[in-house]
């Protein structure tokens, strides 16, 4: 089950960052009609977002897990993404 909602998890995130760059290029073709902070805002504040609730989610889901605390689960992607 943990292995399967990874799997889904990755296409979620591919699908997620595919959708945020074409939200972002709609806005830049709209830039005339669509106020600069809501740009820059909307595709800012929701993979933050989303990455919170994916968290609480998991921890949800698989309470069997041994889940770490929310900065050290930061500090946990923060060390592999320095290698």
């Amino acid at each position: 089950a943990l292995q399967r909602y990874t799997r889904r998890l990755t296409l979620f995130w591919a699908v997620t960052c595919g959708g945020l760059a074409g939200l972002n290029l709609l806005l830049m073709l709209q830039a005339r009609s669509v106020p600069l902070w809501l740009a820059a805002l909307l595709p800012a504040l929701s993979v933050p977002l989303l990455f919170v609730c994916e968290y609480l989610y998991r921890r949800w889901r698989f309470p069997a897990h041994d889940h770490p605390g929310f900065l050290e689960y930061l500090r946990i992607i923060g060390k592999h993404y320095r290698k």
